[in-house]
Formats: structure tokens, sequence, C-alpha cells
């Protein structure tokens, strides 16, 4: 699976198929230089729960703590 996030809306989705278009895939990116979107979809892939109201911060650490586990 992997994400991509549209040009022109910023929209950060997951995908198993490879998208095209206005679809660019994100790569190579540390997880502080993930926006809150980004943090969120990663998150949703992992079918980890948190509160839609957290913060970067909180999302990152949310991050680390779950891709630390698999």
């Amino acid at each position: 699976m992997a994400l991509y996030t549209h040009t022109e809306t910023g929209v950060v989705i997951s995908s198993d198929c490879k998208l095209a278009g206005n679809w660019e895939e994100v790569t190579d990116k540390k997880d502080k230089e993930l926006t809150v979107a980004e943090l969120q979809s990663r998150l949703n892939e992992l079918g980890v729960e948190y509160d839609k109201k957290a913060n970067k911060a909180e999302l990152q650490a949310l991050l680390k703590e779950h891709q630390s586990e698999g």
C-alpha cells in the first residue's frame, strides 16, 4: 500500500493501485516532514485509533510507537 498526494488539493490517500494524473506518491519523507493528513493516513493504514483533534506532535508519537511494534 502506498500513500499518494493530490497535487492540486493536497489530499492524501492510501491505495493498493498505482495512481497517475494529479497524484504523486509520497516517498522518502521522514515522520517529522509528514503533514497531519499524511500522519493520519499512515495511522489509518496501521489500524491505529487516534483523536481526530490530535496535533502533529501527538500523531508523530503514535506513529513512532506503532511502527516500532511492527
